[in-house]
C-alpha cells in the first residue's frame, strides 16, 4: 500500500475524525453509561435529587433483573457447540462439518469462552452498547531439530539460511549426515476475542450500523513494556519520538484513575501512554478512492500505517434492544432505572418511618418531675411530686401510620418492571401462583415474557452470526497449516483445503427456542420405546434400526463415542444371518 499523505495531513483527518467522536462520546453515552453503572453497583443515589430520605439502602432492580436473564440467555446462546455451519448443498457437508468443528474449538478452548462473553452480555445488558473485538494473530517459535538426512537435503538446508551443525554417519555403507538446526515453526495460528470497556471503544456517530460507519476507534492505555516489544517485532517504528506528556485521559473521568497509577520517573517500563488504533476509510494515496487502513498512532506521532487486511471492522456491537438513531442501542439498566429509583425512595419512606415508630419521643410536664434531667440520663428511675398525676406525666410521640397505598406502590413497579424487561417472577420459579389468577392468565403472561426474552436473545444472536461469519471468513483467508482440533472424544485434523469455498449458512447454539434439545431428546426417547414395544413385535423395524436410533440418543447427549456402549454394526449383522 503507498502512502502519498504525509504524517501531518494524515494526523489532521484522523485527529479531527476522532475529535466528532469523542464529543458525541462525551456528551451522549458517557453520562448514561456511567449512570447505568452506578445503578447496577447499588451506588449511592443523589437524595437531594429524588427528595428521599437519607438511608444507606437502595433496591438493586438492575441487578436483579440483570443477572435473572443471564440463565435464559446462556442455554439459548452458549451451548456446548456455540456455532452450528450447515452446508447449503450436499457436496460441501464434509468441509461444513469441519469448519464447525474448527469454529467451535476456536470460540470455546482457544480463548476463555465463558469469561468473554459474560462480560460481553452484562455490559450489553447494562449499557445497551457492549463491543467484541476479534483479531487474528500469528506467532512463530523455534526448535530444535535433530535428524539424519542425504547430504542433498543439508546442503538445501544451508542455502536456504539455517545455521547447520553437521557430522557424518553412515548408514548400511552409504554416507550420511546427522544435522543439528533450530527451525521455526507456527506456534499459534488462530483468532482472539477481546471485551472493549466501553470508554475505550469510539465510533462514527453518523452511521447506523458499524460496518457503515467510516472510522472506528479503539483507544487504550498500555506501558512502555509493550510499545517497546511492539517496535522490536516490527509492528511499530519512531517509539522514542512519542514524548511522556501523552500520558492523558482527555478529561475522561471514567479512564482517570491517578491514585492506582505509578508515576515514577525510575521505572519507565511500567509509564503509561494513550494509544490508538485508528480503523478507518482514507484515501492515503490520493488516487480518488477511499482505502481500508488501520492508523496506530501515540499523541502525534505515527507508529504504523497498514492496510486493513480483514476488508471489515474486527468490532462488533451487543446491545438487546436495537436504536433507531445510533449504533449504541438501549439496555436492561434504562428501562429498569426507574423502577430501582422510585422503589428505594418508598423503602426508604417505609424504612424511615418504622425507626421512628419504634423510636418514638416522650412528652413529659417539666414542673411535674424533681429532677427533669434524669429523663436524657440512663437512670432506672425518675422522681415525681407527690402531687403530681401519674397519668398525665408522660405522653409518647403520635404513632405515624404510613399510607397504605406505599406497599401497592411498591408491587405495582415491581410489575411494570417486569412487563417493561419481560424478567417475571413467575417465570424464573418465583413464584408459582398469584393470587386472582386463572390459568390461562398465568399461561399468557408466561408466553409473554419468554418472548420478551427472545427478543432480547435474537438481537444478540444476529449480532453473533456476523461475529461467526467473520471468523469463517479470516479462516478461510489465515488457516495455511494443519490443525488439529478436539471436542469431547473426537480428534479432527484439519487441513486449509478443507474448508475453502464453502456454501453454507449459520446458525447459532443450534436452536432459539427454549428446551428444543430436551424436546428432541424426548421425541427420540418416545420413537425407541415404540419401536421396542410396537414396531419389532409387528415386523415393522429391527435391531439395526433400533441400534441406530439409540446410537443417536446417545449424541446427542453428547457421547460421541457410541462403540463403547453399543455392539458394533459388523458384529449386529453377524449375529442376524446366524439367526
Amino acid at each position: 500500500m503507498k502512502v502519498k499523505l504525509e504524517d501531518k495531513d494524515i494526523l489532521e483527518i484522523i485527529k479531527k475524525d476522532k475529535e466528532q467522536a469523542l464529543s458525541y462520546y462525551n456528551q451522549h453515552l458517557k453520562p448514561r453509561f456511567k449512570k447505568y453503572y452506578e445503578l447496577y453497583n447499588g451506588e449511592k443515589i443523589d437524595t437531594k435529587k429524588y427528595r428521599m430520605p437519607e438511608s444507606s439502602f437502595i433496591s438493586r432492580d438492575v441487578l436483579v433483573t440483570i443477572r435473572a436473564l443471564m440463565p435464559d440467555i446462556n442455554k439459548l446462546l452458549f451451548s456446548s457447540n456455540p456455532v452450528e455451519v450447515t452446508a447449503r448443498s450436499g457436496e460441501d457437508e464434509e468441509k461444513a462439518a469441519k469448519m464447525q468443528a474448527l469454529l467451535n474449538y476456536q470460540i470455546t478452548a482457544q480463548n476463555p469462552y465463558h469469561t468473554i462473553f459474560t462480560r460481553l452480555i452484562t455490559n450489553a445488558l447494562i449499557t445497551g452498547c457492549a463491543a467484541l473485538k476479534i483479531l487474528w494473530i500469528k506467532e512463530y517459535s523455534e526448535k530444535e531439530i535433530d535428524e539424519i538426512v542425504p547430504k542433498e537435503k543439508m546442503q538445501s538446508l544451508i542455502n536456504a539460511g539455517f545455521q547447520v551443525k553437521s557430522s557424518p554417519v553412515y548408514i548400511n555403507g552409504i554416507e550420511k549426515y546427522r544435522v543439528q538446526y533450530k527451525a521455526s515453526y507456527v506456534s499459534k495460528n488462530q483468532p482472539v476475542f477481546e471485551v472493549l470497556p466501553y470508554n475505550e471503544f469510539l465510533f462514527d456517530a453518523s452511521a447506523l450500523s458499524l460496518q457503515e460507519a467510516d472510522y472506528v476507534i479503539h483507544r487504550k492505555l498500555v506501558n512502555y513494556d509493550y510499545l517497546i516489544r511492539r517496535q522490536k517485532d516490527g509492528v511499530y517504528k519512531n517509539i522514542s519520538k512519542i514524548k511522556d506528556n501523552v500520558f492523558t485521559y482527555e478529561d475522561d473521568d471514567v479512564l482517570n484513575k491517578p491514585h492506582y497509577i505509578s508515576s515514577s520517573d525510575k521505572n519507565k517500563a511500567r509509564k503509561l501512554y494513550m494509544l490508538n488504533e485508528y480503523w478507518g476509510r482514507i484515501d492515503i494515496d490520493n488516487d480518488g478512492l477511499l482505502e481500508n487502513v488501520v492508523i496506530t498512532y501515540c499523541g502525534s506521532q505515527i507508529l504504523s500505517i497498514e492496510e486493513n487486511t480483514y476488508s471489515m471492522y474486527p468490532f462488533f456491537v451487543f446491545a438487546p434492544f436495537l436504536s433507531m438513531d445510533s449504533i449504541a442501542g438501549r439496555g436492561l439498566a434504562e428501562l429498569a432505572e426507574n423502577t430501582q429509583i422510585i422503589k428505594t425512595a418508598l423503602i426508604r419512606e417505609i424504612l424511615e418511618n418504622t425507626r421512628r415508630n419504634n423510636n418514638r419521643k416522650i412528652f413529659y410536664k417539666v414542673d411535674d418531675l424533681l429532677n427533669p434531667s434524669q429523663m436524657v440520663t440512663s437512670e432506672q428511675y425518675v422522681a415525681v411530686r407527690d402531687s403530681a398525676d401519674i397519668n398525665n406525666i408522660f405522653a409518647p410521640e403520635p404513632f405515624e401510620v404510613i399510607s397504605a397505598n406505599t406497599f401497592s406502590l411498591v408491587e405495582y413497579f415491581d410489575k411494570e418492571n417486569q412487563k417493561i424487561t419481560g424478567v417475571s417472577e413467575m417465570k424464573h420459579g418465583l413464584k408459582q401462583s398469584v393470587e386472582t389468577q386463572t390459568a390461562t392468565e398465568a399461561v399468557i403472561k408466561y408466553e409473554s415474557a419468554a418472548s420478551q426474552v427472545q427478543t432480547v436473545v435474537l438481537n444478540f444472536a444476529e449480532s453473533l452470526k456476523e461475529a461467526y461469519r467473520f471468523l469463517v471468513y479470516q479462516n478461510q483467508r489465515f488457516i495455511d497449516n494443519v490443525q488439529v482440533v478436539r471436542l469431547l472424544n473426537d480428534v479432527i485434523e484439519i487441513n486449509p483445503q478443507d474448508i475453502k469455498d464453502i456454501d453454507f449458512d449459520l446458525n447459532i447454539s443450534q436452536s432459539l427456542s427454549s428446551g428444543w434439545e430436551d424436546t428432541r431428546r424426548r421425541a427420540l426417547n418416545n420413537a425407541l420405546a415404540m419401536m421396542i414395544e410396537i414396531g419389532e413385535p409387528r415386523n415393522l423395524t429391527d435391531n439395526m434400526r433400533i441400534r441406530n436410533l439409540m446410537a443417536k440418543i446417545l449424541e446427542e447427549s453428547g457421547l460421541k463415542d457410541t462403540e463403547n456402549y453399543l455392539i458394533g454394526l459388523e458384529k449386529l449383522r453377524e449375529q442376524a444371518e446366524n439367526g
